[in-house]
């Protein structure tokens, strides 16, 4: 089965803020829409494929639009969707993946339908075009909001605070994760080899697992509304684990996110100040995609 109808930059704001203050004060809808394509088809297994990575994917404040009729405080569905695809570009997936993933989406797709009285073709359409309008206007501010005075006409509202659910450790894993452990595109945290490793700003460094817990039981503290109990750490220590798992088959050094001109790590030295190529005598910046032990 095939549905026929015919990545974005490393931001430097917590995701799940930038998709708040862009769907609530971005001019997205005065965004000039792209010259219009046939959105492109896709099978079906690609289509729960993408749509299975979407969920994983997405910040929890966005799963209510993912999963049923909730917009979670976006002041319209429309502007709840713009922040879905802001969300799911940042994590890498492409416009045609986030076409296959939101058509293969029930909840998603029925809006579309609804605004397009049933009509699959224009639907689909829609939805292509509204994906690629999201994406044109990340071209054109590359960089995206870094802060909530950069709006000019609106009173930017505070990221939602970082809760932990104990009801769901893997979610609250991933929240952690993007709130404390993400530079950009890259993780600052991985657990390889049976520990915790934690980049330093030139290196990777162990992170002792007590000091992992004393984490996770403050913040529990500070955000649960239940009280916080050894299990739930336990099961939150877990989950941290599993988000942030780096296959032991890594051999540092390692460019863990591949760039266009990156030297053979086997060949670069690391330095305090960054990645020397000894070959070219270039001097790349620190960067957390590069997994060494050494600096």
């Amino acid at each position: 089965m095939s549905f026929d109808g015919a990545s974005l930059s490393a931001y430097e704001v917590d995701p799940v803020a930038l998709t708040q203050y862009l769907a609530h004060f971005a001019p997205l809808q005065s965004t000039t829409a792209p010259t219009r394509s046939a959105p492109p088809s896709f099978t079906e297994a690609e289509g729960q494929a993408a749509n299975e990575r979407a969920t994983r994917e997405l910040p929890l404040r966005l799963r209510g639009y993912w999963d049923s009729d909730e917009v979670d405080g976006y002041p319209s569905r429309s502007e709840a969707a713009m922040a879905v695809f802001v969300a799911l570009s940042a994590s890498g997936m492409t416009p045609e993946d986030q076409l296959a993933a939101c058509a293969t989406n029930e909840h998603v797709m029925q809006r579309y339908l609804d605004a397009r009285h049933q009509d699959f073709d224009r639907a689909m359409q829609f939805l292509w075009d509204d994906i690629r309008k999201a994406q044109k206007y990340e071209s054109e501010n590359p960089r995206g909001p870094s802060k909530p005075e950069d709006f000019d006409d609106c009173d930017a509202a505070e990221p939602p605070p970082l809760k932990v659910l104990f009801d769901r450790p893997y979610e609250s894993a991933r929240e952690i994760v993007a709130a404390k452990f993400t530079e950009g595109q890259d993780r600052t945290l991985h657990y390889w080899q049976g520990a915790f490793q934690q980049y330093v700003g030139s290196h990777y460094q162990e992170l002792p697992n007590p000091d992992v817990r004393q984490m996770l039981y403050a913040l529990a503290a500070e955000t649960a509304d239940n009280p916080v109990k050894k299990k739930h750490v336990d099961e939150h220590s877990d989950a941290l684990k599993a988000v942030t798992n780096l296959s032991d088959r890594i051999r540092p050094p390692a460019f863990l996110r591949n760039v266009d001109g990156d030297p053979d790590p086997a060949n670069v030295v690391s330095m305090r100040n960054g990645i020397l190529d000894p070959e070219s005598r270039k001097l790349i910046p620190p960067t957390p995609r590069f997994f060494t032990r050494n600096a």
